[in-house]
């Protein structure tokens, strides 16, 4: 999953820095070989499944010392991320990338663009002539050291704008797990077996109580949230779904999740990705499926009615946010 869909269902702030530290990273990289990435934006930014960040469609990437592919005045990169001199036709060098990776980290913690104008011609004026907004304007803030650094990086003159190593600085107290050491490949075991658990182990901060089902895509368990102390009901990706399609499944659910919130809907406490493993944590319900709810007892119709009436409501409430809840049935009703 590239970022840009990963940002349409939302980042913690820990996530965004966690991203934006391993692009600055992969960025460096490219500008040690004497690369030029030209197009870096969360499209072109990949997120794979045990959490790392991966730097793609180099394309139009140049050499440093590679003559220009491009007519004079011809303009390769994308209105939201673009450099000012690169918007005048200027030739990119690293210091474009820095103004697009820092672009792109204020769309990761802003959750919108630097400049939100009816045209891509308009954007690429405000790039040039605008003042962008400050990242010490930003609501929650980021840290008063990183905002600096951030704001430097998308100065207009390139000659101004640090580079990679004084970002990379700003952001290693920012998250106790960076490190500037390369890290070794992961061998643990949640990646190499099947993510299964048994009841009293430790996942995250959940510790798991037992399993409640397992769905076509995903095992669900009832778990104790160690932040919030209370019981939770703790969804993970099922061990043979986790090929990119049955990821995008389960992100999928997420965003639905978020976006069509009612009373009558399970609500999403909390979602992610750890030691290689997609989850989220869900409300806990006591109570039975409404199959068994119906099959128990001979009920009067009225009061059969009442949980149907329920049921319309959310699923009208999901309907109006544009999403279709496919798999509606008695069994997922509760």
């Amino acid at each position: 999953m590239d970022l840009a869909d990963r940002l349409e269902i939302g980042l913690t702030r820990t996530e965004a820095l966690h991203v934006l530290y391993q692009a600055a990273l992969g960025l460096r990289a490219l500008h040690a070989a004497g690369v030029v990435h030209r197009d870096l934006k969360p499209a072109n930014v990949l997120l794979t499944a045990n959490g790392e960040v991966k730097l793609v469609d180099l394309g139009i990437a140049l050499e440093r010392e590679q003559s220009a592919l491009t007519k004079t005045g011809e303009v390769l990169g994308t209105p939201d991320y673009m450099a000012p001199e690169v918007a005048r036709g200027k030739r990119p060098t690293p210091a474009a990338d820095v103004y697009a990776l820092a672009a792109t980290a204020y769309r990761l913690f802003a959750g919108r663009p630097l400049f939100e104008l009816p045209s891509p011609i308009a954007v690429v004026h405000a790039h040039v002539k605008d003042t962008p907004p400050s990242f010490e304007d930003l609501d929650p803030p980021v840290s008063p050291g990183l905002a600096r650094i951030l704001d430097r990086c998308l100065a207009k003159d390139p000659a101004q704008r640090p580079d990679l190593d004084a970002l990379l600085d700003a952001l290693e107290p920012m998250h106790p797990t960076i490190s500037r050491e390369p890290h070794a490949p992961r061998t643990d075991r949640r990646v190499d077996r099947q993510p299964t658990f048994d009841r009293g182990e430790r996942f995250h901060h959940f510790v798991l109580l037992g399993e409640l089902g397992r769905g076509a895509t995903s095992i669900v368990y009832e778990a104790y949230h160690l932040d919030r102390q209370e019981r939770v009901a703790l969804k993970t990706l099922h061990p043979e779904r986790m090929d990119e399609r049955g990821r995008a499944r389960f992100l999928h659910e997420v965003s639905a999740l978020r976006t069509a919130r009612h009373p009558n809907t399970v609500e999403l406490l909390e979602y992610g990705l750890h030691e290689g493993i997609h989850f989220l944590a869900l409300e806990l319900v006591d109570g039975k499926p409404l199959s068994r709810w119906i099959a128990e007892t001979d009920r009067p119709l009225a009061e059969r009615l009442e949980p149907l009436l329920l049921l319309c409501s959310a699923v009208e409430a999901a309907h109006r946010e544009g999403w279709c809840t496919a798999t509606s049935s008695p069994r997922t009703c509760w």
